[in-house]
């Protein structure tokens, strides 16, 4: 009676050995802030490794170098796992707000969270739609950020509201107390890199149902 041979489950499903180093490129680029155009340099110079291994002469160097092409195919599967990932992050678009190069004097924003109460202020998120440059030039942008609104202010913004404001924009920082989970990361996967903290008379609300009004707050 002839003996089994045993077949490792990748070779049964050869569809494993491409999902699974994708995969794992999307894990990579969700876990580590990486440059998306370095990323992309990587897969180019993966890909033109790969067909000039394929052309190379002679035939039997070919042959030696399969092991090393399939270790490139993998390389390439991983790269275009992280990729993808990167690509649906706001810094990879165009339009990102912080790609603008110009002083930027204000944003106009559209209030996507509740407030959520802090002990001196309120916090919510917003999508920005638009940046005032110099020359009272306004340029639409993408990109989400943080803002805290001081308690001593008068109107506050509601979830659907439209806002105006000025202020400093500040990189968000992990807490110093150890222990403490990573924030930055945690916001990065919502694709929220700054947060700003507005002073009463640095913003300006629309809200969302015309009969309630505007704040009368100057930026």
């Amino acid at each position: 009676m002839p003996e089994r041979t045993f077949i490792p489950i990748w070779a049964k499903a050869p569809f494993i050995r491409i999902t699974l180093p994708f995969a794992i490129g999307i894990l990579i680029a969700d876990y580590y802030e990486l440059k998306l155009n370095a990323t992309r340099l990587q897969c180019a110079s993966c890909l033109t490794v790969l067909l000039f291994l394929r052309y190379i002469k002679p035939r039997r160097l070919r042959f030696f170098l399969q092991p090393v092409k399939g270790s490139l195919v993998l390389l390439l599967l991983l790269l275009c796992g992280m990729l993808t990932m990167q690509q649906q992050q706001d810094p990879s678009s165009p339009n990102w707000y912080g790609h603008v190069q110009q002083p930027i004097f204000g944003y106009t924003a559209v209030v996507t969270a509740p407030l959520a109460e802090k002990k001196k202020t309120y916090r919510t998120t917003v999508e920005l739609t638009e940046v005032m440059l110099p020359g009272r030039l306004r340029k639409r942008v993408t990109g989400k950020m943080l803002i805290y609104v001081s308690k001593k202010g008068g109107i506050l913004p509601s979830e659907g509201d439209l806002i105006h404001f000025n202020g400093k924009r500040n990189v968000i920082q992990n807490s110093e107390v150890p222990g403490r989970s990573d924030l930055r990361k945690g916001l990065a996967r919502q694709n929220i890199y700054d947060q700003i903290f507005l002073d009463s008379g640095f913003y300006s609300i629309q809200k969302k149902s015309f009969g309630e009004g505007r704040g009368k707050k100057n930026i």
